[in-house]
């Protein structure tokens, strides 16, 4: 049998707490809410990042299925930032907003809250290192491309409401 001394056993304690910190960091979940942004939306936009009614929930993070609410009340439930933050949810993501703002914000120009929070979303995963998505081709021939995620903010800054 094979016997550690103390110090290789003290050796192995600190690299198993680095390798499990190491994990707890790549899963950073999100933290939207704590940005000076968040708090400067309407109630009605705030809302459609982060539901305290029921299941409290990240909103976004639930429409991109990264997510998924237990039913528990007295627990949050935040995405992982690798799921929330993927290029290739970001439009989804950028949908999910526009469709809960609009319903939601019936007070004013609901483009104006629109706007903010597409920004704050987008400026919270560019800051958080993750990339924009860029336009690719889609699968019907290279002649039409799917929108960056930036062209659909920039068009939501630009459209007023019927």
């Amino acid at each position: 049998m094979l016997r550690l001394s103390c110090l290789s056993q003290q050796l192995l304690a600190l690299l198993s707490f680095i390798y499990n910190f190491q994990l707890v960091l790549a899963q950073q979940t999100v933290t939207i809410t704590n940005e000076p942004a968040y708090s400067s939306l309407k109630i009605c936009g705030q809302g459609c990042i982060f539901d305290i009614y029921g299941c409290p929930k990240d909103v976004i993070g639930w429409d991109l299925g990264c997510i998924a609410c237990t039913g528990n009340v007295n627990s949050v439930y935040w995405a992982p930032e690798s799921c929330y933050c993927r290029s290739d949810l970001q439009t989804v993501a950028l949908s999910s907003l526009t469709s809960c703002i609009e319903s939601a914000c019936t007070e004013g120009d609901y483009t104006v809250d629109l706007s903010s929070a597409s920004s704050l979303y987008a400026g919270y995963c560019t800051a958080a290192g993750y990339l924009q998505a860029a336009s690719t081709a889609s699968a019907r021939g290279p002649s039409s491309t799917i929108p960056t995620f930036e062209s659909m903010v920039d068009s939501i800054s630009l459209t007023s409401p019927s």
